[in-house]
């Protein structure tokens, strides 16, 4: 049966021209420890360079992550790209957009003795608020603000710190007509 190759011989010389046409490629192709080490990189996870400035902002139901950015003469504004948008001056929320709130802007004037609260426009209601409370337990941990609202109900602000003195929590009545949950903002450290 001459008219048939074998095919045994065919396979190994198969085999050897496939060796032949892939050796220089395969001693092209080598891995470098730098390629290595890129190829790791693409799979780590970047690390969170906001984490130091990441709050979450509660009022009511609505919650949502917000960026704190420190402005001039100590104050700082909160934001995020739901357009929420809180201004504090260190000691007191004096502005809230946002937040699902119905009117535009929410502001908040005074700090000690009457405290006015406007939604941009017009005043809303005076609330009446003592001074700070300085905790006299160290490391200072709470400062307290208490207040009482248009209706005569009590409440009390408050911004907690960590053992650094670094403000970790603001809880905050802004005076809104909803009544509680709602007319409490709360930022927290994240």
């Amino acid at each position: 049966m001459r008219g048939l190759p074998n095919t045994r011989r065919c396979r190994r010389l198969a085999g050897i021209l496939i060796a032949m046409l892939l050796t220089p490629l395969l001693n092209a192709c080598t891995v470098s420890s730098s390629q290595w080490t890129a190829l790791q990189g693409a799979f780590k996870t970047a690390e969170d360079e906001l984490a130091p400035y990441r709050w979450q902002v509660t009022r009511g139901d609505y919650q949502g992550q917000v960026i704190a950015v420190a402005l001039t003469e100590g104050k700082t504004l909160f934001a995020n790209r739901a357009e929420d948008v809180i201004a504090f001056d260190g000691w007191m929320i004096t502005e809230v957009k946002g937040l699902g709130l119905t009117s535009e802007q929410w502001m908040i004037e005074g700090a000690v003795g009457e405290r006015q609260f406007a939604d941009g426009k017009w005043p809303m209601s005076k609330h009446h608020c003592e001074a700070w409370q300085v905790p006299q337990v160290l490391p200072l941990s709470t400062y307290r603000q208490d207040c009482v609202g248009d209706d005569n109900v009590s409440y009390t602000n408050r911004i907690d710190l960590d053992k650094a003195g670094q403000i970790m929590r603001i809880e905050q009545n802004i005076g809104l007509q909803e009544g509680f949950p709602n007319n409490t903002l709360v930022l927290e450290k994240r």
